[in-house]
């Protein structure tokens, strides 16, 4: 793992899962611990009590309570006692552990509920332009875990840490399950917000969740999101009108681009074509809204002010 990674790793091996857990933690920050049969009871029995899988705060206050601190003074109680301190379910499971008898199979964990990759910058990050070339290689990175995976993703979340250490996150999810790198970077850059309006960022992560076996591509493949104004002279008005202005037979409506609802209020083109285009709206103070769908010549979308969805 160091040769090919340069990443360093503590290994354990014991007779059961409960012991090569504590042989992995003693082997820290890079060793390898190996457990025979005929230590396991002299190393468990001198280790403290919240070592012992299972036992968390309140179990370790209760037995410190009864004067039990190690995980042999636990292990030398009767089944009747643990029951009574610990519960008749858990109890006498976290005595069976306490005294090395650990017969749970090992098997395979389930599968990632999200997959994600973040980076963190010497420098703050400043600007909306320098956001949408740092977060690219990022997310590429996160695509690249989601194919190895083999599912879609739905779900696509950004986060931003900013210079104080506070930290914000923005999700969206498409209608669809996908791999496609267009529709996920174009939702991933959609999510950004300007440091100009938040402050300095120090950490950038991307992460793909609601993930499925079941994937479609993208309804609109034709359609990507357009390059952000890199020009610094240009107000924010102004690349978004330059985003939104229609190639030649193309639709005017591009994944990712703020428009304004007079009745709906503020909200972003999640899809567009075959004569249509889909509109979720919602800001930060509203969390996630309902898609309408509307004629893609409908009149009753403008252009907007992408600063207006931190309202």
């Amino acid at each position: 793992m160091r040769d090919e990674t340069g990443l360093i790793a503590s290994v354990g091996a014991g007779s059961g899962k409960q012991i090569t857990k504590i042989a992995s933690g003693l082997a820290k920050p890079d060793g390898v611990r190996v457990v025979g049969r005929a230590e396991e009871r002299l190393l468990l029995d001198g280790l403290p009590v919240r070592r012992l899988w299972g036992i968390g705060p309140v179990a370790e206050e209760k037995l410190n309570r009864l004067g039990i601190e190690t995980i042999g003074q636990l292990a030398a109680l009767t089944d009747a006692e643990v029951a009574n301190i610990l519960g008749a379910t858990v109890g006498p499971a976290l005595h069976r552990l306490a005294r090395g008898i650990d017969d749970r199979p090992v098997a395979e964990r389930a599968e990632a509920k999200q997959i994600s990759a973040e980076s963190t910058f010497a420098v703050d990050l400043t600007s909306l332009e320098q956001l949408h070339d740092a977060i690219e290689p990022i997310a590429e990175h996160a695509h690249q875990r989601l194919l190895r995976d083999g599912r879609g993703a739905r779900t696509v979340t950004v986060k931003l840490k900013k210079s104080d250490m506070s930290t914000l996150t923005r999700s969206a999810t498409l209608p669809y399950a996908t791999t496609e790198a267009g529709a996920l970077l174009a939702l991933t850059r959609r999510l950004l917000l300007d440091p100009r309006a938040i402050g300095p960022i120090r950490l950038l992560g991307v992460g793909f969740s609601g993930l499925s076996e079941v994937r479609q591509e993208s309804l609109f493949p034709d359609l990507e999101l357009a390059a952000p104004e890199s020009d610094a002279q240009h107000s924010v008005e102004t690349a978004t009108d330059a985003m939104f202005a229609p190639a030649p037979e193309a639709s005017p409506w591009r994944v990712g681009l703020d428009v304004e609802h007079r009745e709906l209020g503020h909200g972003w083109v999640q899809g567009a074509g075959h004569g249509v285009v889909t509109v979720r709206f919602e800001t930060r103070s509203s969390g996630p809204g309902q898609a309408h769908t509307f004629p893609a010549d409908t009149g009753d979308l403008v252009a907007a002010n992408p600063v207006d969805s931190l309202d």
